[in-house]
């Protein structure tokens, strides 16, 4: 009597088993600190909230990371990939992606050598000067229409490190960077930390801009993403993101 209730008892498990599984999600992202790496304590800021996200809706994720324009072939190519994060609200990839809630800000500005007294005051005034940028990367609607337009010159960049080191070397007048990337770099990279006092941020900032999870632009695409903005819900972003830069990015 005994074994044949154990036997129904195992069976009862197994087969409730495959209804109790959480759904698991397979998500692209780059190597850009602090917002995502795969070295960072949480995996970066925007890791730890789209892990929160997810987690108020019950679902685990596995984050992939690789070089920025691999991230964004691996999410459009590869089936097992939902989406990638994290991304500026870039209308050239709205149409291709479900966009989810914002997940954090970003400011985005003008690394320049502190030796070199220039300003600008106007979009105008980037016709005057040479930009450093990373391939692939958006940057704010008005200067990539500018760019697109031939009406300012930038020299793009494999990382935003190598932006940095183009402003030392003197080959370009500014480096478009987020500033919490440029702290970082220059306190963590040690051929950029070597020469700190050299570089800092224009005070004049280009934009402050959104960073989303950019979701495939399918069925399950945009179930998920529904799921996720209603994780969000329950997060809140800009508090993970000021406790995180105050606890790891503040000395």
């Amino acid at each position: 009597m005994f074994r044949r209730f154990a036997f129904l008892l195992i069976a009862f498990f197994l087969l409730q088993a495959p209804c109790m599984a959480r759904e698991t999600i397979v998500l692209a992202s780059v190597e850009w600190p602090p917002y995502v790496g795969n070295s960072l304590h949480s995996g970066g800021i925007s890791a730890q909230v789209v892990r929160a996200a997810f987690e108020a809706v019950d679902i685990d994720v596995d984050i992939r990371y690789f070089p920025w324009s691999r991230t964004l072939y691996e999410a459009h190519n590869n089936p097992e990939i939902m989406g990638y994060f994290p991304e500026y609200p870039d209308p050239e990839r709205v149409n291709t992606y479900f966009f989810s809630d914002s997940i954090g800000r970003s400011p985005l500005g003008f690394a320049k050598r502190r030796a070199r007294a220039i300003r600008w005051y106007s979009v105008l005034d980037w016709k005057k000067f040479v930009f450093a940028t990373v391939r692939g990367y958006a940057n704010s609607p008005v200067f990539d229409e500018m760019v697109a337009k031939n009406e300012i010159v930038v020299d793009e960049s494999v990382s935003d490190i190598f932006v940095l080191r183009k402003v030392l070397a003197g080959r370009v007048d500014y480096g478009v960077i987020d500033s919490n990337v440029f702290t970082y770099l220059m306190s963590k990279d040690p051929f950029l930390h070597a020469r700190r006092g050299e570089l800092k941020m224009d005070p004049h900032l280009l934009a402050i801009l959104h960073l989303h999870v950019a979701f495939k632009r399918t069925d399950d695409g945009e179930r998920i993403r529904n799921l996720f903005n209603k994780g969000l819900q329950s997060v809140s972003p800009l508090s993970i993101q000021q406790e995180y830069l105050q606890k790891y990015l503040s000395h």
